[in-house]
């Protein structure tokens, strides 16, 4: 009796340093009780026996591969982002559920890159704060076996707690098992294939399972299907390294570990609610039966994962990578098919560009070419998307046209606004006398809906009088609030300044009829600003008469030409 009741305190006290373990390892050390004994070296064999399928089923990239690996993370590639985590298997531990018949066996990760994923509400917690404990996720290796079966399967679980989640738990909050979540888990838990791909995931709120993820849009048809949610993460690397110091010895000296995290881009997923949503840990192995050899979709699915091949890949091109705005360009959709004899119906294409607030927004639905006016200054990210019969919806890549301002040449080449601007350099003229001169100027806009530029209000100058040491300017004022108006989505015109515009005065009518002399052309003033802006400068001033510049009492009516200063065109960060 006395033997028993030490057992049970003995698997209580470890019960509960398991409890209290964010990761409790399986001990290595054996007890010399024999039933304590017979307990861990059973949880040592399924250690083992899950450590020996891992090596035999991984992915296991080619060695001579591992450089390539690490940079195709840092150009934003998820597929190989558990390849370069090594399995913790001394800190393995162990959980089951009989009444499906399941054994888990749960590994920490480690590695200097990995991959956290983020919820939209955590990213912009951890830009108001700082915080980079909004951005941790939690990976683990998990090696399933169904015992009446003798089937074992793996793929790796991710635990993404919600803002609140994390806010409530004081950041403690990476606890939840492959059986078993926390109590009040606000989140989501994603699985992933060996080979990196996304499998499926549940959405949990208050400790409770209300939808399901999905890499591939359900059919509409599927029983029990009441809604359908797209949603995005946005995936950040974790980058560790070892720094070091020289100490006062002149020895290398080890001083800590420091680690950065860099936004690398997002991943999408749908989101639907089923009448039954399946038990805590759920996990659909990817596709094992007949697949298209070529887009590898699952041709006689099994398993909730495994939608029906699609069968055809989209391609979308842009006849121009940079289009001025108001000139055209073409977007076409091609299509190949990766199954002989699959039937698809292509006049349902539609072409979708993302607005600015990350909409993607339909612009044509009639086949598989869109001509496209250049109306909003910005890069568009653009795709293709077909719905096809099995339900699935299948996007083609996507691509980015810059949509930019037009260059001097092209401003200066309309007619009316040339006109414009030669009524303000004679109003210039006009104005100056023997006692004074202005400058006078106005912001060029464009209107993309009529492809018109315009002068917004003119304005001028102090005036200035005919003195050594002074000169007159004209300080630019912001754009007319009133008159612009922004594309943010891609439907939308757009008003928008695309040059400021002023012009230098005679001195014709100054009084120094000899020693007087002024260069023509933009001055260095007005060259750092239209650079340190990057707005495309004009200025209207005479033709250089004599070394660059012009004399005092030169013939009012001379020659005079419209000069740029700064950049070709305006540049915005597109």
């Amino acid at each position: 009796m006395k033997k028993i009741f030490y057992v049970v305190v003995a698997l209580l006290a470890w019960w509960a340093y398991a409890c209290y373990d964010d990761e409790p390892s399986v001990p290595w050390e054996i007890p010399r009780n024999p039933e304590w004994n017979a307990f861990f070296q059973d949880l040592d064999a399924k250690v083992e026996r899950a450590m020996t399928w891992y090596e035999e089923n991984r992915r296991t990239p080619q060695l001579s591969r591992g450089m390539q690996i690490v940079d195709s993370l840092m150009r934003d590639s998820f597929e190989s982002q558990f390849e370069l985590l090594v399995p913790l298997w001394n800190s393995a531990f162990v959980s089951s559920d009989e009444k499906r018949g399941l054994v888990a066996v749960e590994v920490p990760l480690w590695g200097k890159v990995q991959i956290q994923h983020v919820l939209e509400e955590n990213s912009l917690a951890y830009d108001e704060t700082g915080n980079v404990n909004y951005l941790m996720s939690y990976s683990r290796l998990v090696i399933l076996t169904e015992t009446e079966a003798n089937r074992t399967i793996g793929f790796f679980m991710t635990i993404v707690p919600s803002r609140k989640f994390k806010e409530t738990q004081g950041f403690d909050t990476f606890r939840s098992k492959y059986f078993e979540r926390e109590e009040d888990f606000d989140g989501v838990i994603l699985f992933h294939n060996f080979d990196g791909s996304f499998a499926n995931g549940w959405r949990y709120q208050d400790g409770k399972i209300i939808r399901r993820l999905s890499a591939s849009r359900p059919p509409q048809t599927r029983s029990g299907t009441i809604t359908i949610i797209e949603t995005c993460e946005h995936r950040y690397k974790t980058v560790c390294r070892d720094e070091y110091q020289v100490n006062e010895y002149g020895e290398m000296e080890y001083v800590g570990k420091v680690c950065e995290e860099i936004y690398v881009g997002s991943y999408c997923w749908y989101e639907y609610i089923i009448d039954a949503v399946g038990e805590p840990g759920e996990y659909d192995p990817e596709c094992t039966h007949a697949k298209c050899l070529t887009c590898g979709g699952c041709l006689t699915p099994a398993y909730k994962n495994c939608y029906p091949c699609t069968c055809f890949t989209l391609t979308i091109s842009s006849s121009q990578s940079e289009v001025v705005l108001t000139d055209s360009y073409t977007l076409e959709v091609t299509a190949e098919a990766k199954a002989v004899g699959y039937d698809f119906a292509l006049h349902d294409c539609i072409i979708e560009m993302k607005s600015m607030e990350g909409e993607w927004v339909a612009v044509s639905s009639s086949g598989m070419e869109y001509v496209r006016r250049a109306c909003g200054p910005r890069t568009w990210p653009i795709r293709a998307r077909v719905e096809a019969p099995d339900g699935k919806t299948v996007y083609s890549q996507e691509i980015h046209v810059k949509e930019i301002f037009p260059s001097y040449k092209e401003i200066l080449a309309d007619a009316d606004l040339k006109k414009q601007l030669d009524d303000i350099w004679v109003q210039t003229k006009q104005y100056a006398d023997s006692t004074r001169r202005c400058e006078f100027g106005c912001w060029i806009y464009l209107d993309t809906q009529t492809g018109e530029f315009f002068c917004g209000k003119v304005d001028r100058g102090p005036d200035v009088e005919y003195k050594m040491g002074t000169n007159a300017s004209l300080t630019p004022w912001p754009a007319e609030t009133g008159i612009v108006k922004k594309a943010t989505k891609p439907h939308e015109f757009a008003v928008e300044p695309v040059a400021f515009f002023h012009t230098h005065t005679p001195l014709t009518f100054s009084p120094d009829m000899t020693l007087r002399r002024t260069p023509v052309g933009p001055s260095q003033k007005d060259e750092n600003w239209a650079n340190e802006k990057k707005m495309l400068g004009l200025v209207y001033d005479y033709n250089p008469m004599d070394r660059g510049g012009i004399m005092a009492g030169h013939d009012l009516n001379a020659s005079a030409v419209i000069i740029p200063f700064g950049p070709e065109r305006r540049e915005i960060d597109y």
